[in-house]
């Protein structure tokens, strides 16, 4: 297995605080470098191969049993929704959702329609998610696990960190036991190199 990009950290980056996923402090989770590093042919090819991966039963498996491990560490924590929107207009409110392109793959398959090149790149000049309709997530039931993880309830500090880093470990290994690249990535970038493959591939 290769790596395709930058190494893993939590799937949100905070600028003004750190929260459920905000980037590890230690080093060995950054950003400096980030961004699509293969050839436009390499990185087609670990998207399909994502695509694929997304449909063996053990992603299935485990990105189940993690959505399972959430929804009870909220049951513990119970950590408040202030239902701001700010989980969802990134830019407005100083952070970014980072992850990996399993996880973009195993989200889309999970979806009826796939956002398009033109609706990915307006949710970049507005600085919110594609996914976000009138205020709200469109994709609530199928939402990645770092927006499962991410509450703008600071008393929520700690617990949610613990959590990205081990669920990020174990769909690294993940990689490893399909023998396919991985890839950690800003949400909207992802989207949209999985819209253009789609569009390359298409007859």
């Amino acid at each position: 297995m290769s790596d395709a990009g930058v190494d893993d950290g939590a799937s949100f980056s905070n600028s003004e605080h750190t929260n459920a996923s905000a980037q590890s402090d230690s080093g060995n989770h950054s950003q400096a470098g980030a961004g699509f590093g293969n050839s436009a042919a390499e990185l087609s090819q670990h998207i399909q191969a994502w695509r694929d991966a997304a449909r063996d039963p053990r992603v299935g498996a485990l990105m189940r049993e993690l959505e399972s491990q959430a929804q009870e560490q909220l049951h513990i924590h119970r950590p408040v929704c202030l239902a701001s929107g700010k989980c969802c207009n990134f830019e407005q409110h100083g952070h970014s959702m980072w992850l990996t392109g399993l996880e973009v793959a195993w989200t889309l398959s999970q979806l009826s329609s796939a956002p398009t090149s033109s609706e990915i790149a307006a949710s970049v000049r507005q600085g919110n998610c594609p996914f976000l309709v009138q205020g709200m997530c469109g994709i609530h039931q199928a939402r990645p696990l770092g927006c499962r993880a991410y509450f703008c309830d600071q008393a929520g500090d700690g617990w949610q960190e613990a959590m990205m880093e081990s669920w990020l470990g174990r769909i690294r290994s993940l990689h490893t036991e399909l023998d396919i690249a991985y890839r950690y990535d800003e949400w909207r970038r992802l989207l949209g190199a999985f819209s253009a493959q789609e569009q390359d591939i298409s007859p």
